[in-house]
């Protein structure tokens, strides 16, 4: 007894979790300007937080 729905010979759950990464890369690819100001913008904040549990020297 077969268990598990296939699509041509692929699991149908392995289409579905590949249409949603596609998805989401597109997503990501149409809000890069936005990613990768929020990306800078947090470098920032850890740049000028410095390192904090670090002995002196």
């Amino acid at each position: 007894m077969r268990v598990g729905v296939f699509l041509r010979g692929i699991p149908l759950g392995f289409s579905i979790a590949a249409f949603g990464l596609a998805l989401v890369a597109s997503a990501m690819t149409a809000q890069q300007m936005w990613l990768q100001l929020i990306d800078g913008i947090f470098l920032c904040y850890v740049g000028v937080r410095g390192p904090h549990g670090c002995s002196g020297p």
